[in-house]
């Protein structure tokens, strides 16, 4: 297996080498949740990958997913959240497509998200 991808290669080796090595704590297992590099990593296997047991399709993202991504936002710290209003629609919309991937989404889906995603980072 080759991975080109410099960013791909960090993801993966922090991933690992915690999983075996080490005890997550709540910090180092949110960077990797958030990373958007677990996505395209699952993306690229789907698209390659000749093993029977990883799928070809995840379908259409389902609800259970997009809460858990609004529980990792809310859980936030302020600073994260700070950075987070000062995105425009186009970086909210990038940040949550990225988070969905591999599942597929509609322009629906990623609406609601985003309305609730920027209740999720308003000021407490």
């Amino acid at each position: 297996m080759i991975i080109e991808n410099e960013g791909h290669q960090i993801y993966l080796w922090k991933l690992l080498c915690r999983l075996k090595f080490k005890e997550m704590d709540e910090d180092e297992l949110s960077e990797l949740e958030q990373s958007p590099f677990g996505g395209q990593i699952l993306e690229e296997l789907m698209t390659h990958s000749t093993n029977k047991f990883v799928p070809k399709d995840m379908g259409l993202v389902v609800k259970p997913v997009t809460d858990l991504i609004l529980k990792r936002v809310a859980k936030w710290p302020e600073t994260s959240k700070s950075v987070a209003r000062q995105w425009n629609d186009q970086q909210v919309k990038n940040y949550l497509v990225s988070m969905i991937m591999p599942y597929k989404h509609t322009d629906d889906i990623i609406a609601r998200l985003t309305i609730e995603f920027k209740e999720r980072i308003k000021i407490n």
